[in-house]
């Protein structure tokens, strides 16, 4: 199935997610590119506003279909930030989250969004040391 024929097939209120998705991956990428670490780790920590919350799985599940699609680089930070924007400004209690796991001799960094309702990009069974306690409110 071509992705504009499934794009057909969702709710207009699901088109309207995956598009808000798609500029969050974008935001995400640019200010990955452009800010600096730690105007980008201040920059994440937004007010919320108002507004009915939608089920965070639902959120990340496009999240992840616009990274797919939008160019540059896929990575769990780009994700993460997307991921995490979109849950604040639906009032939804989100941190972002960043760590580290030593593997063989090589150090594996990556990132990921906790929830009330659950953790996101995270693998089931994986363990990453915190660096950051991220933003929970």
């Amino acid at each position: 199935m071509k992705p504009w024929t499934k794009l057909v097939t969702l709710a207009p209120g699901e088109v309207r997610l995956l598009v808000e998705a798609t500029i969050a991956v974008i935001a995400a990428d640019l200010a990955l590119r452009l800010l600096p670490v730690q105007s980008l780790l201040r920059s994440v920590q937004l007010t919320r506003t108002p507004a009915e919350t939608p089920i965070a799985e639902k959120l990340a599940r496009f999240v992840d279909i616009a990274d797919r699609h939008v160019p540059g680089t896929s990575s769990c930070l780009r994700r993460a930030m997307a991921l995490y924007h979109l849950c604040r400004l639906r009032g939804i209690d989100a941190a972002l989250r960043l760590g580290v796991r030593k593997e063989r001799q090589a150090v594996h960094g990556h990132a990921w969004v906790e929830t009330k309702s659950g953790v996101f990009g995270l693998a089931d069974g994986e363990v990453y040391a915190h660096l950051s306690q991220g933003h929970h409110r």
